[in-house]
């Protein structure tokens, strides 16, 4: 069940102090496929994808941390419609997910106590979008996974012409709380920018 929500930045072992909102500058990077989006530039050229996820629809990836205790991974993945019952939707069918409550499913991760935070639709220059936000306790995954337990998934989707594209940002914490905290204050505004920035082909 989903119930809403009460409610430093280092790469590669650098590290700046304070929240992450105040402390980020952008650089605009432009993918494979014409995508372009601001991501932090601290990231620098750390965001490229291996051959083998690029050839999957990856089209970028990254991690980031505000502080030992928290990490912060962001996913740009491109799908191609479908056609037929199996496989990926059709365009129409994105849209119509897109344009309505059925899009929190798009955000819902593996774990346990789901809270939702956002479930909102609309447009993004132009193409049909939607964002969704949920908490939730990883209690599976092991201790080389992240800092914890706690979770927050944070996703926006764009129905492209030929494609949609997700942007799916996840902040690791040790508890499910301190997770949502710190999305809340320190992580939401960063998200928040890149997402703005998403431009698709």
């Amino acid at each position: 069940m989903l119930r809403s929500l009460g409610l430093a930045l280092t790469v590669a072992g650098f590290a700046l102090a304070g929240p992450a909102g105040a402390q980020t500058e952008w650089q605009r990077v432009h993918l494979e496929d014409e995508t372009t989006l601001d991501i932090p530039a601290i990231v620098g050229e750390e965001y490229h994808v291996p051959a083998k996820l690029a050839g999957q629809g990856d089209l970028m990836f990254f991690s980031v941390s505000s502080d030992p205790a928290g990490l912060m991974d962001c996913l740009l993945k491109r799908t191609f419609y479908g056609v037929g019952p199996s496989g990926p939707p059709s365009r129409d069918e994105m849209v119509a997910t897109l344009k309505d409550d059925r899009r929190i499913d798009l955000c819902i991760g593996r774990g346990t106590n789901r809270r939702k935070a956002i479930n909102e639709g609309g447009m993004l220059k132009g193409f049909p979008s939607g964002r969704c936000v949920v908490g939730y306790t990883d209690e599976g995954q092991g201790p080389d996974a992240g800092p914890g337990s706690g979770r927050v998934l944070d996703t926006l989707v764009v129905a492209a012409p030929e494609a949609y594209y997700t942007l799916a940002c996840t902040l690791r914490a040790a508890d499910q709380r301190m997770a949502e905290r710190e999305w809340f204050y320190s992580w939401r505004g960063v998200i928040q920018h890149m997402q703005g920035s998403l431009l698709v082909p």
